[in-house]
């Protein structure tokens, strides 16, 4: 497990570099909904949404709803997720430094 300094741990698994990956191949500070995130990183709804709450808790996603109204659009807002500073730097860390080259290749060939 990855300990992040007195926060809350997070298991790192392939799921959890995948949704890393996703965000890193992104434009920083671009946003997706969740469902972008598991379309994007190839997984299930229900293995992406805990990581993204898990990512949240520990300051490396921050997420907020998209400002549209409900009436118009006839759907309610989405929760859009994208890397905090700090989540940018150590997931790139992470990937770059404590990865192995075969790891990255996978994780950076994520569908888009």
């Amino acid at each position: 497990m990855l300990t992040v300094k007195d926060k809350p741990t997070i298991k790192l698994t392939m799921a959890t570099l995948k949704v890393l990956a996703v965000f890193l191949n992104l434009n920083q500070g671009q946003e997706l909904t969740g469902a972008d995130v598991f379309k994007r990183a190839g997984l299930k709804s229900g293995t992406v949404y805990p990581l993204l709450a898990r990512l949240s808790q520990i300051g490396w996603l921050k997420s907020s709803f998209e400002d549209i109204d409900p009436n118009k659009e006839g759907r309610p807002p989405r929760k859009m997720y994208s890397l905090t500073e700090k989540g940018y730097r150590e997931a790139r860390k992470l990937i770059n430094t404590e990865i192995s080259p075969n790891v990255t290749d996978i994780l950076t060939a994520a569908p888009i």
